[in-house]
């Protein structure tokens, strides 16, 4: 395709200078040998009046291109699509090794020209023509960073937006969209609609490296930060019992989904004398912190029950761990439940701080155990030697006992205001009572997922399944 935009012989002229690399000169600085004062101050003058006149050219150039946009016909556009498609092969190899890759999308050939000058010593580039040619050029190339202009056929730059930010492998690439207008309101309507930045043409050319570069730290900091999460997350998970196992003949089976890369709960079990220790530690945070306190949580629950006595009494471990708490002066709420089970006489006892009632199921029925909890876990309102009742529930052979978090309730039903709540949830578990250990966790998510309509639950779900041979 030539000639698509009718410009003066001497400005192709020019541009295909720039294609050489002639032009380069003036707007790279120089590595082959060391100017003079007056030399580098020439250069400098050389470079900033060219700038100018890029500017000025390109806004002459985009004015044509408006009026011939919607006169191209598909022939001309795929063929101007294969001609850069087969171009970005060469540009491939000749950017700085190991380089960010720049995918720019502009139909203006004036523009790329301009772009891979700029830009060209500094990143690897690839061009696209349109959002068309770009969404196929995103599967090959994954680039770290996407320059777009908004007025092109076939698919808007703004359109390209949309689709990158629902592109479950694309979604996070920054994305800074090129725009001839200024205007307050369109330039919010682009940062919500999720650009990272906005250039306004014509633009200038150190501008445009200082953002691109301002994105991609940001981008190489966010990766770090998201690397230390997972590793994070995976020391927490790391600490965490197996979600099935047996104890002294009792099956214990969890279903744990935090809500973020970090969970605010954590659970864990515990033999000593003739009791099964279960515990459930429920932050009211998420995020990084909240992990932290899960941790302090666990070891001064791991002192009460396997250091200090033996068979402690749960008031005691529960005073105990909210006394050493309170004395960190953190401010974070916890809500502890911590149950024992003698598997010989198949008695068990529940204490908890600000938890949800445990759910029963015996004799083919389903109910909630009703309990008094004590104080919430809390360093400003705590007072020592603070009182936790204890309730005691008699077991039976094939009796299930859950614990659990508010987070595998308190969730709005799929498409309405309502939260699922109590009895759904008591429901579906008598309903999965019956269910294999090994396929139990996977089913009950399963279903909570349907209900929410959603993968990502705003609050960590923690769920504890304590069952007694039959």
């Amino acid at each position: 395709m030539k000639n698509l935009i009718p410009i003066p012989a001497k400005l192709a002229d020019f541009c295909r200078e720039f294609e050489d690399g002639l032009a380069n000169s003036f707007l790279q600085p120089q590595v082959e040998k060391k100017l003079s004062l007056d030399e580098q101050q020439l250069v400098l003058s050389l470079r900033s009046n060219l700038e100018k006149f890029l500017r000025t050219v390109n806004s002459v150039v985009e004015c044509a291109m408006d009026d011939r946009r919607e006169s191209l016909s598909a022939v001309d556009i795929e063929d101007e699509k294969q001609k850069i498609t087969e171009k970005n092969l060469q540009l491939i190899q000749k950017g700085p090794m190991k380089a960010p890759l720049l995918l720019c999308v502009d139909d203006s050939e004036f523009v790329r020209t301009l772009m891979r000058a700029i830009l060209g010593s500094t990143y690897r580039i690839v061009f696209a023509f349109n959002g068309v040619h770009a969404l196929e050029l995103l599967e090959k190339y994954k680039p770290d960073l996407i320059i777009s202009d908004m007025l092109m056929p076939e698919m808007n730059g703004d359109e390209l937006l949309k689709r990158v930010r629902s592109h479950l492998l694309h979604s996070r690439i920054p994305y800074v969209l090129l725009t001839g207008k200024d205007s307050a309101t369109q330039r919010v309507q682009l940062l919500e609609g999720g650009a990272n930045d906005y250039i306004t043409k014509p633009f200038d050319g150190a501008e445009l490296l200082a953002r691109i570069g301002v994105q991609l730290k940001l981008v190489s900091q966010e990766r770090r930060l998201r690397e230390d999460l997972l590793a994070a997350r995976a020391i927490q998970q790391n600490l965490l019992p197996s979600r099935r196992q047996i104890l002294n003949g009792v099956s214990l089976d969890a279903l744990f989904q935090p809500a973020d890369e970090l969970s605010g709960d954590f659970y864990d079990y515990a033999a000593n004398g003739n009791w099964i220790y279960i515990y459930i530690a429920d932050v009211m945070a998420h995020g990084t912190a909240a992990a932290q306190v899960t941790y302090l949580i666990k070891s001064l629950l791991t002192e009460q029950l396997l250091h200090f006595s033996r068979e402690p009494l749960l008031p005691v471990i529960m005073a105990n761990v909210a006394d050493r708490f309170a004395a960190f002066k953190l401010d974070f709420s916890v809500g502890l439940q911590i149950a024992r089970l003698n598997p010989t006489t198949r008695e068990l006892q529940y204490c908890a701080s600000n938890a949800p009632s445990p759910i029963l199921i015996q004799d083919e029925s389903v109910t909630e155990v009703k309990v008094e909890t004590g104080p919430v876990i809390y360093a400003p309102s705590h007072r020592p030697n603070q009182n936790f009742p204890v309730a005691t529930v008699q077991l039976k052979g094939g009796n299930q006992f859950y614990m659990l978090t508010d987070g595998c309730y308190e969730f709005m039903l799929d498409g309405t205001e309502r939260v699922y709540g109590t009895r759904r949830l008591s429901d579906l578990i008598f309903e999965n009572s019956q269910l294999d250990s090994k396929i139990w966790d996977e089913q009950m998510l399963g279903r909570l997922k349907k209900e929410f309509g959603k993968d990502q639950f705003p609050d960590d779900i923690t769920l504890l399944r304590i069952s007694l041979p039959g």
